[in-house]
């Protein structure tokens, strides 16, 4: 059995090997748009303020919205360290959910 057909079929597949492998390296250090993030950052928000208000459904508005943006700088994968964006994306998932300030509770 001559094994000769080997170095060919290799040379054949180093073109389709470059092209995967640069394709993946492409994909791993794409930096997410702001729209990408923001999408993430809302599902985030969306998922903390969901658990926490089935934790606590009944707290005051106040601490509602101090659990969740606790619970969202906790999350792993977290798209920002913008505080701002943080609370104001907590906020609006918790309206989201049909929870909103109420006489100052």
């Amino acid at each position: 059995m001559s094994w000769s057909w080997i170095p060919s079929v290799i040379q054949n597949l180093i073109p389709f090997a470059a092209i995967a492998a640069a394709a993946w390296i492409v994909k791993r250090i794409k930096k997410p748009s702001d729209k990408e993030r923001a999408d993430l950052l809302s599902i985030i928000a969306n998922a903390a303020a969901a658990y926490v208000v089935s934790l606590n459904p009944s707290a005051a508005w106040a601490d509602l919205v101090r659990d969740v943006i606790q619970a969202i700088s906790a999350s792993a994968g977290l798209p920002t360290k913008n505080v701002q964006a943080i609370e104001r994306e907590a906020v609006a998932a918790l309206v989201r959910l049909g929870k909103v300030p109420v006489g100052g509770r």
